[in-house]
């Protein structure tokens, strides 16, 4: 067999799901991650999924904006998030972290110092 006669293509999550749980599921995995680029790769997946043009009107936003908003290097603001995600039929909960600590200091407290 010939590399010629292989078929591949790019994966996409998006493909993957098929509703909020799932979607949900993946930003949490991303969430849990905790780097900007994969949680950035989760709400892209998540808007591709539901469809890109319907994202954008439904979050108020031009689809180009929304394109550069989830570009892997970007930075989108929170107030962009939140309405993406709104648009896609999720939001934010937020939960006590387990204090983790590191010398003296928990990680909560280093982050304020």
């Amino acid at each position: 067999m010939t590399t010629d006669s292989i078929k591949t293509q790019r994966f996409d999550a998006a493909r993957y799901l098929k509703d909020e749980g799932d979607m949900a599921q993946l930003l949490q995995a991303a969430m849990d991650d905790g780097d900007a680029a994969v949680l950035a790769a989760a709400l892209g997946a998540i808007v591709r999924a539901k469809g890109v043009a319907s994202v954008a009107l439904d979050a108020g936003l031009q689809r180009e904006s929304l394109y550069k908003a989830l570009r892997a290097d970007a930075q989108p603001r929170l107030d962009t998030v939140v309405r993406v995600l709104g648009a896609v039929g999720l939001g934010f909960k937020i939960v006590p972290l387990k204090k983790k600590r590191t010398g003296n200091r928990t990680h909560a407290q280093q982050a304020t110092a």
